[in-house]
């Protein structure tokens, strides 16, 4: 396996686990009260985007040849720490 394809899989586990906690955030946005239901999904959505994003880039990477994979690497990671900080604030709002 080389470098390329150990961080592809690498960066799709860390979107697996991410997509986890995003879907346990989405489970109790459902449950919330109905006036706070609505800057929820607002949250939820914005999640998500930045979700897709992140699956954008790890698409981009996994059909990229050598030349551009450093590239997209650089914004991979970023998109996936972006998600990641996201959620970590997200989850502090939704307890």
């Amino acid at each position: 396996m080389d470098q390329k394809e150990a961080y592809v899989k690498k960066a799709q586990a860390e979107l697996d686990l991410l997509q986890a906690r995003l879907d346990g955030l989405e489970a109790k946005a459902r449950k919330s009260e109905a006036d706070g239901e609505i800057k929820y999904h607002q949250q939820i959505a914005a999640l998500k985007a930045k979700r897709d994003s992140a699956k954008d880039y790890l698409s981009a990477l996994n059909q990229s040849g050598i030349d551009a994979w450093g590239e997209l690497k650089e914004g991979l990671s970023r998109a996936v720490g972006d998600l990641k900080s996201a959620l970590d604030r997200a989850a502090s709002r939704f307890q």
